[in-house]
């Protein structure tokens, strides 16, 4: 369930070009959205952090956002975001090619 405040609920959207049923190879997220939706007065703002951005990821030094998703999956890609970016988002929804 996402971030929820009586004003925004916000969650990141992990898009990963996985292809792989077995789940062993979680891939690289090539789409990468914040999404910000306003309770009060529904609207929705999305914001696209590039995959090619290039950011330090905890542990392995500094690289493309989207490796964050193949190091260590949803839980490395958001301390990589929430580090670089100054967020504290704590929920996701991630679509892979299944």
């Amino acid at each position: 369930m996402p971030t929820v405040s009586e004003e925004y609920t916000r969650f990141i959207i992990f898009g990963s070009d996985s292809r792989d049923t077995s789940n062993q190879y979680a891939g690289r997220s090539d789409s990468i959205i914040i999404v910000v939706l306003n309770n009060v007065d529904k609207t929705i703002n999305l914001i696209s952090i590039p995959r090619d951005s290039y950011v330090n990821v905890p542990g392995y030094g500094y690289t493309k956002v989207n490796h964050a998703y193949a190091y260590g999956q949803e839980q490395l890609s958001m301390k990589t975001i929430n580090s670089n970016f100054g967020l504290n988002l704590t929920q996701y929804v991630t679509i892979d090619f299944s």
